[in-house]
């Protein structure tokens, strides 16, 4: 379905689109919303494929994405808790609302934008399965510290970003073995 949407497009010239990943249906408007990078932003991809992932109530501690097509699964069941029998929709949104912001590494918008199309994907596992190159926990790439030690950084910056300290909870509960480091900091 994805790729015959592609085609459709191209077959009918249309202008510049952008693609939005949620777990929500029936959007109409994507209004901005207060990101991690401390903006009120909408954010969107080039690709639909780049967006499959935001499909799912998502966070950094789930999943670390290497590249466009490697992810890693950060503790036993963080795949099934996100995808396992649930849907996803990617919005296609009109191009012209974005610009790419070089602080956030993404196009983003500012403003309103409007969906000129939602497209559905009943099982989010399986297509996440099929597309990625997929490190289940235990197993990580070489570039993720076998220490976890880049949880503790990440979740730093995001409470430095968004003041959010439950961050720093929820990071205690998935990841019991980072308590005492994340103590240290908290003094």
């Amino acid at each position: 379905m994805l790729i015959q949407y592609r085609q459709l497009i191209r077959s009918e010239g249309m202008k510049m689109v952008m693609y939005h990943g949620s777990p929500i249906s029936e959007i109409e408007v994507f209004m901005p919303r207060m990101s991690t990078h401390g903006k009120s932003l909408v954010y969107a991809a080039k690709s639909m494929d780049s967006v499959i992932l935001y499909c799912a109530k998502w966070n950094d501690f789930q999943v670390t994405c290497g590249s466009d097509d490697v992810i890693v699964e950060r503790y036993q069941g963080a795949l099934d808790e996100l995808y396992k029998n649930k849907k996803g929709y990617i919005y296609i949104l009109d191009g012209s609302a974005f610009k790419f912001d070089e602080h956030c590494n993404d196009f983003v918008s500012n403003e309103p934008v409007k969906v000129i199309e939602c497209v559905t994907i009943n099982n989010l596992y399986d297509v996440v399965m099929a597309k990625y190159n997929v490190f289940k926990y235990p197993n990580k790439p070489s570039w993720v510290p076998d220490d976890d030690s880049d949880i503790i950084s990440h979740a730093i910056k995001i409470v430095e970003m968004c003041g959010d300290k439950g961050v720093f909870e929820y990071v205690k509960t998935k990841f019991p073995h980072l308590e005492v480091e994340l103590k240290e900091y908290l003094r």
